[in-house]
């Protein structure tokens, strides 16, 4: 169990499962796995309160690194060469083109930590699903059910 522990020690810190295999000696990743889920099955009360606020305070920091991104300032470049507009003014400096493609992925990346985040407390609302059903009743007559024995 403590061996089970530690290898989800690792993998909160971003440790990859062929990598936590090797330094725990499980064999190979699918053992990792297993051994994953037993642990958090196993885990309940304060050691999972304890779990899932690492995730969160792991999830700040990446959402600080993300938002950092988004409102930084990126400019286009091409074959290492800043990609400039004419000036606004006659004379004036060539004004530098500036890239979205940075801030739409740390956006991208902000969306999958917030769902990461509202899965971890549980704040999504469950998925309503209709399910259909139509009952059978079959009726034997006619034959003796101690004999079918």
């Amino acid at each position: 169990m403590e061996r089970d522990a530690e290898a989800m020690r690792l993998r909160s810190r971003g440790w990859l499962l062929p990598a936590i295999a090797v330094e725990l000696g499980y064999g190979d990743e699918a053992n990792v796995r297993r051994a994953l889920r037993a642990h958090t099955e196993r885990v309940t009360g304060e050691a999972a309160a304890e779990l899932r606020q690492a995730q969160l305070e792991e999830l700040d920091r990446l959402t600080a690194a993300a938002t950092k991104v988004l409102e930084a300032k990126h400019f286009a470049f091409q074959n290492g060469r800043l990609c400039t507009l004419p000036a606004a003014e006659e004379g004036g400096p060539p004004v530098p083109v500036e890239d979205d493609a940075p801030v739409l992925r740390a956006v991208e990346t902000l969306l999958r930590i917030q769902e990461r985040r509202a899965k971890l407390l549980g704040l999504d609302a469950p998925t309503r699903q209709e399910v259909e059903q139509t009952l059978v009743r079959y009726t034997v007559e006619g034959v003796d059910l101690g004999k079918l024995t």
